[in-house]
């Protein structure tokens, strides 16, 4: 029996200095594709002007975009930086057409604003100014979210989309007519409102009808890592690709995952034993390292803008703030004189605060 697959349509809107990130959100959703599409019977389609848009004369360009894609779209995620974009005639921009005529029309936006250090030849004051004063009303308009760093943009989208589409799977359900009864089909099954199934060596709980929302539990077997540390080899082969250059993310993710398996022999992560984490680690550390030397003599641009976001995300999640934090990485760096911002670092220094940042970080993770 063949099975039927539903869509959602995703719609990722900013302007052109977000490329990066429409790459990793288009990673975001293929992940999500993988990991649920067979189990809920839904697929998620990606959209973008630049490659589902059609050429077309018989209307304003933002008009075509708008009648293609945000009309047919379930989710929108709109995403911006250091640009608002260029005005439509009935807007500063078109992604701000778009987030406006989506929610006119009551399609779930995503909004993010980066908070990453932009390089000095991104710097526009006329749009700095549109941007500034979008931002605020969407801050009265809705809650849109902002990020530091492209890992914490990662990390917080996929929270966020698998939300809303559990969100509008739950609508859909609701807006269903009731069907005739069937065949009853019954199952013997021990605990309270539970179905377990088992086989492969792994145990899967699904919540009866009793819950809101099923909850799914994976059991591992014996001596391999835990869902914990499955998660951290993801989150290092993500770091590994977001930290390379000259690929669209998505491949060099590809790339870094085939570079993985063939170090350690095997065919999946899952397949590590605990034993195993220190040895990963310590690879994934020695790559790194081997990028952020590489691009520090063949993109040095690049590289300060890497290391920019990677301090400034460390430093957020231990909750500490840089007019107390650098003063007090000045001192123990033994530096002529306190810091006040980044950019004004020699790359020598950069590279010591980057490195003692991250050793604070790796402390308090523990």
């Amino acid at each position: 029996m063949t099975k039927t697959i539903k869509t959602l349509k995703v719609t990722i809107c900013g302007p052109s200095d977000v490329a990066k990130e429409v790459e990793i959100a288009k990673t975001v959703i293929s992940d999500w594709n993988q990991r649920n599409w067979e189990s809920t019977g839904w697929g998620l389609k990606t959209q973008h002007w630049d490659t589902d848009a059609v050429p077309t004369m018989a209307e304003r360009g933002q008009a075509a975009i708008n009648h293609q894609l945000i009309d047919d779209s379930d989710i929108i995620i709109a995403i911006l930086w250091t640009r608002l974009g260029t005005p439509t005639g009935l807007a500063e921009s078109g992604t701000e057409e778009e987030i406006t005529r989506a929610m006119a029309r009551d399609i779930e936006v995503m909004s993010y604003f980066s908070d990453l250090e932009a390089p000095g030849n991104l710097h526009d004051k006329n749009q700095a100014e549109k941007l500034a004063a979008f931002r605020a009303k969407m801050m009265k308009t809705g809650l849109p979210f902002k990020f530091s760093s492209r890992r914490q943009f990662r990390d917080m989208l996929e929270r966020h989309l698998d939300a809303t589409i559990r969100k509008l799977l739950l609508n859909s359900k609701k807006e269903k007519k009731p069907s005739e009864p069937g065949k009853n089909i019954t199952q013997k099954a021990e605990g309270n409102a539970n179905i377990q199934f088992a086989g492969d060596g792994n145990t899967l709980n699904i919540r009866g009808a009793t819950s809101k929302m099923p909850t799914v539990t994976i059991e591992r077997l014996p001596d391999h890592i835990s869902p914990a540390d499955q998660k951290r080899v993801s989150d290092w082969i993500k770091e590994l690709a977001e930290e390379s250059t000259g690929k669209p993310i998505r491949e060099l993710i590809q790339e870094w995952w085939g570079r993985f398996y063939n170090r350690f022999k095997m065919a999946s992560y899952k397949e590590l034993k605990t034993g195993q984490m220190p040895d990963v680690e310590t690879w994934h550390r020695q790559q790194i390292n081997l990028i952020k030397e590489d691009r520090k003599t063949t993109d040095p641009q690049s590289w300060r803008n890497a290391r920019y976001a990677s301090i400034k995300s460390k430093i957020g999640k231990m909750g500490r703030t840089k007019e107390e934090y650098y003063p007090e990485l000045s001192d123990r760096l033994n530096m002529k004189k306190p810091f006040t911002s980044l950019t004004k670092l020699s790359k020598h220094d950069l590279g010591r605060v980057d490195g003692m940042v991250k050793r604070d970080y790796d402390k308090w993770r523990k």
